[in-house]
């Protein structure tokens, strides 16, 4: 699994260095779509590291189903920022200009915590992994939030939008399966 993500961020970073992904900016962008972007490719990048963690730490097909979206859906998003950020002369490296301490979305785990999550195994960890993602998908929401607030690109609106959107439903099914589990 580990050698496939490689493969895909090396797929999807030649795309956004030939000017792919499919999107141009249209009008000025700010630093409010910039964050934004930079700020969903990093947590976009760690969610895929912390879903890589299920197949091998529980059993629960619900899990199973959520690694196989995340995996699709966070390398279609990766592919989308890449691009602008290619296009806008910004880095397209996870985590390329973002201050860790300050700039990553809240709730993106610490190396020591996903440590920790990849310790447990069976109903210790999906209960723990249903918390860390919830925490997770929270501080993404949040980012979503500040670019619907201050960004200025309609084609990155809209992407914030979607993420608004998906990660809260993705919240509340992860508060279903915590009710149900517990």
């Amino acid at each position: 699994m580990l050698g496939m993500r490689r493969l895909l961020v090396a797929a999807v970073l030649l795309l956004a260095a030939c000017g792919g992904g499919g999107q141009s900016s249209s009008g000025p962008r700010n630093d409010a779509d910039v964050a934004f972007a930079q700020g969903l490719l990093a947590a976009d990048d760690h969610a895929t590291e912390v879903v890589e963690l299920i197949r091998d730490h529980t059993s629960r097909p619900e899990l199973t189903r959520l690694a196989d979206k995340v995996d699709s859906s966070r390398g279609q998003e990766i592919a989308k920022v890449q691009g602008w950020l290619g296009s806008w002369g910004e880095p397209v490296e996870p985590g390329a200009g973002l201050d860790p301490e300050t700039q990553l979305p809240a709730g993106v785990l610490s190396d020591q915590q996903l440590d920790q999550l990849n310790q447990l195994r069976d109903a210790r960890f999906d209960l723990a992994f249903v918390d860390a993602f919830t925490s997770h998908h929270r501080g993404v929401v949040e980012l979503a939030e500040r670019e619907l607030r201050d960004g200025s690109l309609g084609q990155v609106k809209d992407l914030a939008r979607q993420v608004v959107a998906g990660r809260k439903a993705e919240i509340d099914e992860l508060a279903g399966w915590k009710r149900a589990w517990s």
